[in-house]
């Protein structure tokens, strides 16, 4: 019951600081009353992990003959772990909020709160139908965040491309329980129809921007550092756990996904170019959607071959790593150590949060798999170099604020270690590759970002090959050749059909098309 009512208390606490706001305007109190509301659901959440599973039947849609499944929640192994992840980085981003006091205000705060409420909604959907109502829920809040947020008109577009794209995803979800449902399954995630777990990884795919490659809004200038963090993870959060689930179905079941070799073949090079342009990128901030796409890719691969540990690990990577490297705006030589902590949980080393992960290198082998490795490097040499990059300063700032925004980020790092300690392998009998995977990636990365130090002109050279693809120009130009021709043939035949022949042309069209038709 505790996590269900760290819910309610990330959707009041919006509401309690908005009646404060009205109530008494000149109220200087707003981040106390954040870290207030954000900390005892933080509480709440980690104390769910003690005991589940555990669900919350929230309406009994009636008649049932109508609706034979109603909302529900549910904590397990899957949904608990990917929770834990918002609470944590909820609270570290208010607690980090503190070095960015120019940029801040009570707005921001309960967006952030109301948004962590819905994004937990979201992981504790216990079947599709809930999870469509939260996806909807989260969509909605979020295009308003950032139409709110954002100023310039192709930015304005570029977020209702984004809310439309996650549309056609929530679309993709229905269908999928619609076509479990056909089967005699209900609406539940424990599907065993290929169809809706194609339709379940196209739907989560599709909003992590995974499959088809494809970046919905990449104009995020202008966005409170806390507001972006979180409408870029929390909705990422919300898909991983439903490809985790996907996984645990296809294991129960003993399917694995139709046109498996060719769509880890796509997925893969999704992963390597997003990885490519990380690891070459300006700074980790200027990078963090291609640290999703690369990082859901691997969890994405994982569940193709329903593998739900590993897909959960990769999963909890882009949630945790990435979230410890994006806060930390201020680093210096000590902040530095927690860095390393993030590099270590992404390392896939044993016992580290990321080992379950390397079961994705495991057998059956596939010549494919060596794309997803040289994604791992990438990531590896990406965050390492990122990491090592000293910026900001605590000059100025008064000594309170100095003591917590080194406290946020090491709760996001111990947490990660917790949760990753939870989720580990059980040892005793495990695969070779499970133990040598992140060493071998561990010591590839090192030695290739060591040279690559030394000869920063190779940097250069591939972020001028990188950038382009992720800019998608090309992807436009494309479309307007194809368009431009289109609009040519279909002016070529207005010009036939129009002249003295027309008539025998059609004529002579519809002949040869019976023609056809007979033949076949």
């Amino acid at each position: 019951m505790p996590i269900y009512l760290s819910i309610l208390f990330l959707i009041l606490t919006p509401v309690i600081m908005l009646i404060v706001r009205l109530v008494r305007p000149g109220f200087v109190y707003h981040w106390l009353l954040a870290v207030g509301g954000a900390g005892i659901a933080w509480l709440m959440v980690l104390l769910a992990g003690l005991q589940f599973p555990r669900t919350l039947e929230l309406v009994a849609w009636k008649p049932e003959i109508l609706f034979t499944s109603s909302p529900f929640l549910i904590v397990d192994r899957f949904s608990w772990p990917f929770a834990a992840g918002i609470a944590t980085l909820l609270l570290a981003v208010i607690l980090t909020d503190v070095a960015r006091p120019a940029e801040v205000d009570w707005s921001s705060w309960a967006g952030e709160l109301s948004l962590a409420g819905l994004g937990l909604f979201a992981i504790l959907a216990g079947n599709p139908l809930t999870l469509v109502l939260a996806w909807t829920a989260i969509d909605l809040l979020e295009l308003t965040i950032l139409l709110g947020e954002v100023k310039e008109a192709g930015a304005t577009r570029e977020v209702v491309i984004r809310f439309s794209i996650r549309l056609v995803g929530s679309f993709l979800l229905i269908a999928a329980g619609l076509s479990s449902e056909d089967t005699g399954a209900g609406l539940s995630f424990s599907v065993t129809s290929p169809r809706a777990i194609l339709l379940f990884l196209a739907a989560g795919g599709l909003r992590l921007g995974v499959f088809p490659l494809h970046f919905p809004f990449r104009q995020r200038q202008g966005i409170r550092l806390g507001l972006d963090i979180l409408t870029l993870l929390i909705p990422a959060a919300s898909t991983l756990v439903l490809l985790t689930r996907s996984a645990s179905a296809m294991e129960i079941s003993g399917l694995t996904a139709q046109f498996s070799s060719l769509l880890m073949f796509m997925v893969g090079c999704a992963a390597v170019l997003a990885a490519t342009a990380w690891c070459v990128g300006v700074d980790a901030f200027e990078g963090r959607q291609v640290w999703v796409l690369a990082t859901a890719s691997l969890a994405l691969a994982a569940t193709l071959r329903a593998q739900p540990e590993a897909s959960l690990a990769w999963g909890l990577a882009v949630i945790f790593a990435g979230g410890l490297l994006l806060l930390a705006t201020v680093r210096n030589r000590w902040i530095s150590w927690f860095m390393m902590v993030g590099v270590a949980g992404f390392s896939a080393l044993p016992l580290t949060p990321t080992w379950g992960g390397a079961d994705l290198f495991t057998a059956p082998f596939s010549p494919l798999l060596l794309l997803y490795w040289i994604a791992h490097i990438l990531l590896l040499m990406g965050y390492a170099r990122h990491a090592l990059r000293l910026s900001g300063s605590f000059a100025g700032l008064e000594r309170w604020v100095i003591l917590i925004y080194p406290l946020g980020l090491g709760l996001l790092a111990l947490v990660y270690f917790l949760v990753g300690w939870r989720i580990r392998p059980q040892t005793g009998g495990l695969p070779l590759a499970l133990w040598l995977e992140g060493l071998l990636a561990l010591i590839v990365a090192g030695l290739a970002l060591y040279w690559t130090r030394r000869h920063d002109r190779l940097l250069h050279k591939a972020r001028a090959i990188v950038e382009p693809i992720f800019s998608l120009d090309w992807l436009y130009l494309l479309v307007g050749f194809f368009y431009q021709l289109l609009d040519r043939i279909v002016g070529f035949i207005t010009l036939i059909l129009e002249g003295e022949g027309g008539i025998l042309w059609v004529l002579l069209w519809t002949v040869l098309v019976l023609l056809l038709l007979a033949r076949s």
